[in-house]
């Protein structure tokens, strides 16, 4: 079943760049890697679970084309780095699921603040609501 909560945006630590993460990446890849890396972060956005399953029908297809990758077997290499630095979760990577437990809490974190704000949030901002406004 598809959640109701859809990303919109991700946020993104105006920091990122200086994770040990990312500079191992950046390091070792490349900053093509690097735009590659948040490009996959978008990825997981647009999913509904927030995560990449290799066995859907077509799914290494888009990735691959998504990452603009020219052959699988660099799009596999990409992966596999990213596994070894700790930015996706290596031992899904193993069972065909792309995803990074740290996007997955953030994405957590979003929803319930977004459910959160469905269940009443600030009142209404016509001026007799929202005092002091």
């Amino acid at each position: 079943m598809a959640r109701e909560f859809n990303m919109t945006y991700i946020p993104h630590d105006v920091d990122a760049s200086c994770d040990p993460k990312c500079i191992a990446l950046v390091e070792e890849s490349g900053m093509a890697a690097y735009g590659r890396y948040w490009m996959l972060l978008e990825l997981f956005a647009r999913s509904s679970d927030g995560f990449i399953d290799l066995a859907q029908p077509g799914a290494t297809a888009t990735i691959r084309r998504e990452l603009r990758f020219s052959n699988a077997r660099l799009l596999e290499a990409f992966l596999a780095t990213l596994a070894k630095i700790g930015l996706i979760d290596a031992d899904m990577l193993d069972r065909g699921k792309v995803m990074s437990d740290s996007f997955l809490r953030r994405r957590e974190q979003m929803e319930a603040n977004y459910l959160n704000g469905k269940k009443g949030g600030r009142p209404k901002k016509d001026g007799k609501d929202n005092p002091g406004v």
